[in-house]
């Protein structure tokens, strides 16, 4: 069970039931003023850019234009043709093969091929 209460005023806005492992709200009495799109981002996110790819992270990183259908709003000043993530781009990147070698090793351990990240 978990019981959601609002950050300010304390009272109770709504409960959940865990179920699979998941959460599922049980009879939502939200008022108006939090169905708002601000209302789901800390103060500390303050530019539509921001919360644009605060929702990329959070939904699974589909395309800027998928999050554009989603939240036309936050595109009101903002071209999601010149928005890029570094993750989806690195997770797109092969792995080069090693390269055929003649080196045979004389003892276990000697010769070692290893696949590393990073600098």
């Amino acid at each position: 069970m978990c019981v959601l209460q609002d950050k300010y005023s304390g009272r109770t806005i709504g409960h959940a039931r865990q179920w699979n492992g998941l959460y599922y709200l049980e009879h939502p009495n939200l008022p108006p003023d939090l169905y708002n799109i601000n209302a789901f981002f800390s103060d500390s996110i303050t530019t539509n850019r921001e919360k644009v790819f605060l929702h990329h992270c959070r939904l699974g990183h589909p395309s800027f234009r998928v999050i554009k259908l989603l939240f036309p709003s936050l595109f009101t000043k903002l071209d999601a043709a010149s928005l890029n993530c570094e993750v989806c781009e690195l997770a797109k990147h092969k792995c080069v093969p090693f390269p055929v070698s003649n080196n045979m090793s004389t003892s276990p351990f000697y010769l070692v091929h290893t696949n590393m990240w990073g600098p």
